[in-house]
């Protein structure tokens, strides 16, 4: 099986319209606040729904830049069932059923939840973790959707001074385990395995950057992750599923926040963020193919404008890609808010 990588960019005419989620038959887009359904060719468009928004905030968000300022992207984009689509957009959360809009209730306060970081159980059910500032390190909360309704209920709490947020929880595809990363200093940063649908936690490790991943993934052997630590050195780890050692696979020069998996290669990326930690502020593409080799594949500049416009990143498709996977940039000098096609 060939183990190399092709990038597809899109012609400009889809360069707005960024899929959020994909199978083998069909893909979910979207563009601005709407949601759609299509064939991979962008053909055939259905609209799901509109996320409600008000006339300013549109206004606004039709600009590149101010939908950067705003965060006004779907972070999370989850099928539930054939009728009901549960997202995430910006800090507010809601489920689409049927052509129409439900806001999902019981947040204890606004939250970002970061990209793909929603996991689903095999009934359809979500679960989230609370991605918030958190300063003060006030307890934070891991949330369930049962599927069908639309009121979250608490499943775990931190306690306070325990986590500062929760970088998102992760189903394992070979068990019925969850796996959630939190960070960010210290004894903060921490991967943790559940078992038992939340009831308790098992701290794996935890203690310094070493454990501190925005994302993972899974083989029927190993899991591998990027770590995310601003001023120390970065890393992709392979862990070995029955002893829980980390073995380091690569070091890399800047954070890693998003990765995904395509037939038997994982992609990560690193962020363009600036950090301390970086030496050249670029978005790099690293694959590692099942010998555990790591090679990068693409690199792209960010832009001129600063952090609070958005880092450099790419944002992958969820949901089920096969021999290939879409993805966005945001803040990159040839990518911002372009579509490519990350084929193997």
């Amino acid at each position: 099986m060939t183990t190399d990588i092709k990038i597809i960019s899109f012609k400009n005419e889809f360069g707005s319209k960024f899929v959020e989620w994909q199978s083998k038959e069909k893909i979910i887009f979207s563009k601005g606040n709407k949601l759609f359904s299509s064939r991979h060719n962008f053909t055939n468009q259905i609209l799901i729904g509109e996320f409600p928004m008000s006339i300013l905030y549109k206004f606004i968000t039709q600009f590149s830049i101010g939908k950067r300022l705003l965060r006004s992207y779907y972070y999370n984009v989850c099928l539930i069932d054939k009728n009901r689509i549960f997202v995430t957009f910006r800090k507010s959360l809601g489920i689409f059923e049927n052509g129409n809009f439900f806001s999902v209730s019981g947040l204890k306060r606004p939250a970002r939840f970061l990209r793909n970081a929603c996991a689903q159980d095999k009934k359809g059910g979500v679960y989230l973790g609370e991605y918030i500032s958190n300063v003060q390190r006030d307890e934070i909360h891991i949330y369930y959707l049962p599927p069908n309704s639309r009121k979250l209920k608490i499943v775990y709490t931190f306690n306070k001074n325990t986590i500062r947020h929760i970088h998102g929880i992760f189903k394992d595809p070979y068990s019925n385990d969850f796996w959630i990363l939190t960070g960010d200093v210290n004894d903060e940063c921490k991967i943790l395995k559940t078992s038992n649908e939340f009831k308790t936690l098992v701290v794996i490790g935890s203690g310094n950057d070493n454990w501190r991943a925005v994302s993972i993934q899974f083989t029927e052997k190993n899991l591998y992750f990027g770590t995310d630590a601003e001023f120390g050195k970065n890393y992709i780890f392979k862990m070995d599923r029955s002893t829980y050692k980390t073995k380091v696979v690569s070091e890399v020069d800047g954070p890693i926040y998003y990765s995904c998996k395509i037939k038997n290669q994982i992609i990560f990326a690193v962020t363009a963020e600036g950090c301390p930690s970086q030496k050249v502020n670029k978005v790099v593409l690293w694959k590692l193919n099942k010998n555990n080799t790591a090679t990068q594949i693409k690199s792209y500049d960010k832009d001129i404008f600063p952090i609070q416009f958005m880092p450099g990143i790419i944002h992958f498709a969820n949901g089920e890609p096969e021999d290939y996977i879409f993805a966005y940039g945001i803040g990159l000098t040839k990518l911002n808010h372009k579509t490519i096609k990350i084929q193997c």
